[in-house]
């Protein structure tokens, strides 16, 4: 029969390193041989392991998982054939280490309270720390791994570098794990945050004054510009050359108040510039384009519209009155003016160039002399107000009528007249057909009897009329129809000659006229003047005026003569009380 084959232990001496844990568990196992048949016990750190020597005369014994052995240095021993007689054997040194390496985080986490804002996004996301030195360590941030190993010193860092990691302001997980040199690994969970944006970082819905236009009653109440931003931040608001910090509430509502002194008056385009600083040092900036415009520009009256010039002599008289007045200018274009005059407001007419008018009716003019103001108030297209002014003189009253003293005749007919005062009239002539043309005349002033001479350059015939017409400086006009003497008594007179409505004429004088009868009509006074509805005639008590419908209103005296009011339809008559007024015959 053969011998049994001798025990032995595979590597006896040999020293091994072992690690792992219980999730990914290391192995020990010891190998050898002997007598197919022969029972083998291994033990390793007070383990045992029992096993048999199989028909190929080798052994294996494995400790894993929960049969590991403690940490530390362990031989293995051998006992071959049991314990009574058989061989016990020196088998490999394990080095059994299943301890994981250590791994701290001390920057780039949450935990340790830091917060990567736009620079550090840009420069590059570390994480760093301390771990077992030589264990690798790799970290995994939204699936993207950096790894690298702990250096001697123990301290370690991972770099997402810029670009590798989304922008905003979010935070998000990070999964460290750290495998020191036998395969020991631990993993660690952790929190990064980004915040690269300043958040809820605006203007207010009204910007700057609601448009970007200041205007001049906004620049007066000084400028507010508001907003909001991320709580805790700063705010600088730069508004043209003055800068200011905003007020942040605890909400992030943030507002800069620019004094009407620190806004300059004037028609500009500038800027409003806010500078955000969140918390964590994030900076943003807002530009809003902003026009300062405080002015109405060129607001002015025209050549033809300042009171001296107004009307050709800066005075509007009686006949320029029932025209209206004509005021224009110029003015910022896209205004809107409106013009007051003896307090009723007119609006105005803006031309696309600016140039303005209005047109005052006669209606709002009152009738007298007096001085008129004018304020022209014009408002812009971004609500500027601005107003010039101006007084005009008004006079409408006419100058009283011509009186005549004395006439000279000859066989030719009138050779002239004289005046009371050392007045310049005009003189027509009224022809016996109604035709009216002026009179030619040299004027003497006789200083003693305080009359003017009007002696006319060709003799007026017989059986003409004159007007004598009293211009004042204004260029208001009243005159005096005079009934010349033709020598024949019980002369006839009758008004109602269109031409005569040029002449203004306030007064007719029958005084010269023997035994004259004047026929007239509320028509006829009408129709003598465009200015007045009053008549006044001067006679004697051998004159009658035939009128319908006079009504006795009253008596007034003038220069020692007394005359009687009367009230025809809308016209007035001064009737010198000697004078018979009846009721024309019905025919």
């Amino acid at each position: 029969a053969a011998a049994p084959a001798p025990p032995y232990v595979n590597d006896p001496g040999a020293v091994s390193a072992v690690g792992g844990d219980a999730s990914a568990p290391h192995a020990i196992t010891v190998t050898g041989g002997g007598n197919p048949g022969d029972p083998v016990s291994v033990q390793v750190g007070g383990q045992v392991v029992d096993t048999m020597i199989g028909a190929d005369g080798t052994f294996s014994a494995t400790f894993s998982g929960s049969t590991l052995p403690v940490d530390g240095v362990q031989v293995a021993q051998v006992t071959v054939g049991g314990t009574a007689g058989g061989a016990v054997l020196t088998g490999p040194t394990f080095d059994i280490d299943t301890t994981p390496p250590t791994l701290t985080v001390e920057s780039g986490t949450q935990s340790t309270g830091d917060v990567f804002n736009a620079a550090g996004v840009s420069s590059g996301v570390t994480l760093a720390g301390t771990g077992e030195p030589g264990a690798a360590v790799s970290g995994t941030i939204d699936g993207i791994t950096r790894a690298t190993t702990v250096a001697a010193d123990g301290s370690w860092s991972l770099t997402w570098q810029s670009g590798t990691l989304s922008s905003g302001a979010y935070a998000t997980g990070v999964t460290l794990v750290t495998t020191d040199a036998i395969g020991n690994s631990a993993a660690f969970g952790d929190t990064v945050v980004i915040d690269t944006v300043v958040d809820n970082f605006a203007i207010g819905p009204d910007r700057v004054e609601g448009d970007n236009i200041v205007n001049q009653v906004e620049q007066s109440d000084g400028v507010i510009v508001s907003g909001t931003v991320e709580p805790g931040s700063t705010v600088m608001v730069t508004l043209g050359a003055v800068t200011l910090p905003a007020t942040v509430d605890a909400a992030g509502n943030w507002q800069a108040a620019f004094s009407a002194a620190q806004v300059p008056t004037g028609e500009y385009d500038t800027q409003v510039l806010i500078a955000a600083t969140d918390p964590v040092g994030n900076m943003a900036q807002i530009t809003e384009g902003v026009r300062v415009d405080t002015l109405v520009n060129m607001l002015s009256f025209d050549a033809n519209s300042t009171a001296s010039t107004l009307e050709g002599d800066g005075i509007v008289n009686a006949a320029e009155a029932q025209d209206g007045i004509a005021l224009g200018g110029q003015v910022e274009p896209g205004s809107t003016v409106v013009v007051t005059f003896a307090g009723a407001d007119f609006p105005a007419t803006v031309a696309a160039n600016g140039d303005w008018s209005v047109a005052i009716p006669a209606s709002a003019i009152a009738a007298g002399t007096y001085d008129a103001d004018i304020l022209v108030t014009a408002t812009d297209a971004v609500g500027n107000v601005d107003s010039i002014s101006q007084t005009i003189r008004v006079d409408t009253d006419a100058p009283d009528g011509p009186v005549i003293a004395a006439f000279t005749r000859d066989t030719a007919g009138l050779r002239s007249i004289q005046t009371d005062g050392d007045n310049d009239y005009d003189i027509a002539q009224v022809a016996a057909d109604g035709t009216v043309s002026a009179v030619g005349q040299s004027e003497t002033y006789i200083a003693g009897f305080d009359e003017t001479l009007h002696a006319f350059d060709v003799n007026v015939p017989d059986g003409s009329d004159l007007v004598v017409t009293a211009t004042d400086d204004a260029g208001n006009f009243n005159s005096t129809y005079i009934a010349m003497d033709d020598e024949t008594p019980g002369s006839t007179l009758s008004l109602a000659n269109p031409a005569l409505g040029a002449y203004q004429i306030g007064t007719v004088d029958l005084q010269f006229a023997e035994d004259a009868t004047l026929t007239l009509t509320e028509a006829d006074v009408a129709a003598l003047s465009s200015t007045s509805n009053t008549l006044t005639i001067e006679g004697g008590s051998d004159d009658t005026v035939q009128i319908a419908g006079a009504t006795v209103t009253g008596s007034s005296t003038a220069n020692g003569q007394t005359y009687t009011h009367y009230q025809v339809g809308n016209t007035t008559l001064i009737v010198d009380s000697d004078i018979t007024l009846e009721e024309p015959p019905v025919i």
